[in-house]
């Protein structure tokens, strides 16, 4: 309500006697519409692509483009957690996934994929937010600012993309890539920061998967 005598301490029954009365359009000129964008909507992305245009126009263009993925049936903390709410939903004492078969520990890691999203999702959460506090602390990166946008896939696993602004970084907006010089001092800047592996050749397979390890981090349920 805008402009209207009395407007805070109107009631839900003084606004329907007022449309009914009357100077219906005079007090409907008072009536301001507002809608908050639903999520996942175009007007929701639309909203969020606006504040990470602004931030480029503010900070300049990003120095690091990052993609999180989340491992979750191979998480041994996340299930856990789900195990001990099944547990308190069921009544009965949880189940540990690792001392089951294989084949029977992953169709109950997918199934508490399935039947558990929300604490799948708030455990990614958490995850993304335990990574961001630990490289802002490392002094080669210095992070100034971050965007990031969570996307779901079909199943539900959760996954993230996005960009790092570092202290001291470079100025990469409006940058000469044909200047062998300006080329150069990006290729001495991010050189630090950037390498890759490959597979050691012939190397035998993990009998657990790096993923499978727990984190202390996780360790009590009251963390999530």
């Amino acid at each position: 309500m805008r402009k209207y005598i009395g407007a805070p301490d109107l009631t839900v029954a003084d606004i329907r006697e007022r449309l009914n009365a009357n100077d219906k359009l005079t007090f409907l000129k008072t009536i301001q519409r507002y809608i908050e964008p639903v999520v996942g909507l175009t007007p929701f992305w639309q909203k969020h692509r606006r504040n990470l245009m602004a931030m480029v126009n503010q900070l300049g263009c990003g120095h690091i483009f990052f993609t999180l993925s989340a491992a979750d049936t191979h998480w041994p903390d996340l299930h856990r957690i789900i195990e001990e709410a099944r547990a308190v939903w069921s009544g009965g004492p949880p189940l540990d996934v690792g001392t089951l078969k294989p084949e029977a520990a992953h169709r109950r890691r997918v199934d508490n994929l399935t039947n558990f999203p929300h604490i799948c999702a708030a455990f990614l959460y958490y995850r993304v937010c335990l990574f961001l506090d630990i490289i802002k602390n490392i002094p080669v990166l210095k992070v100034v600012d971050y965007w990031c946008r969570y996307e779901w896939q079909f199943r539900g696993s959760g996954h993230l993309h996005g960009i790092l602004w570092l202290e001291n970084g470079p100025e990469i907006t409006g940058r000469d890539l044909e200047n062998e010089g300006q080329r150069q001092e990006l290729i001495e800047f991010f050189s630090k920061l950037v390498y890759g592996t490959a597979p050691i050749a012939g190397h035998p397979r993990p009998a657990v998967n790096p993923c499978q390890v727990c984190s202390s981090v996780f360790a009590n349920t009251d963390k999530i």
